[in-house]
């Protein structure tokens, strides 16, 4: 009989091992990143298939593609993800008429990668705890970051990218580079 209260101490202790709310949630972010890098990595396979006809389809599919798992996982990309993925249409656009190379654009969208990268993480440290303060500081973020480097990503002179962001991020219209 004795035994029993130390029997029951291990059980409890037990019990309380299993993952905490924050374990719970960066697995299941882990999850996702994973699922993200997944569809990226099929989406490259394709790619030097040739199973798209244009840079601009393999664009628009990747995109397609990115909401699917965002969609799947009840999330929505934020809006410098939604930057990214309109440039980068842009810049394919521009590549399918041969006004840059592949790897011109290739190099300007590693750039605003970082840049972005950068604000993402700094952004979501000073409002963690408000996601539409953080989506209206990502909107004034980019607006800011558009329009100080606009001439950067003009990729050739005659035909400047214009980026048209929503006038709030409640604003159902999303975010275009064209």
């Amino acid at each position: 009989m004795r035994y029993v209260p130390v029997v029951l101490l291990i059980a409890m202790m037990a019990a309380g091992c299993g993952p905490t709310v924050q374990e719970q949630r960066a697995a299941r972010l882990e999850a996702f990143r994973l699922e993200l890098d997944s569809t990226l990595e099929n989406w490259k396979s394709d790619v030097g298939l040739n199973r798209f006809s244009t840079s601009a389809d393999a664009a628009r599919a990747l995109a397609v593609r990115y909401e699917t798992v965002y969609e799947r996982w009840g999330l929505r990309p934020d809006l410098l993800a939604q930057a990214a993925m309109a440039y980068s249409l842009a810049l394919a656009t521009r590549v399918d008429r041969r006004e840059i190379s592949t790897d011109e654009a290739n190099a300007l969208l590693a750039k605003m990668h970082v840049d972005m990268n950068k604000a993402r993480s700094a952004l979501a440290a000073r409002h963690s705890d408000n996601a539409a303060d953080r989506d209206a500081a990502m909107l004034s973020w980019w607006r800011d970051y558009w329009t100080a480097h606009q001439q950067t990503y003009r990729i050739s002179p005659g035909n400047p990218v214009r980026c048209e962001t929503p006038l709030t991020k409640t604003n159902s219209t999303p975010l275009k580079c064209f």
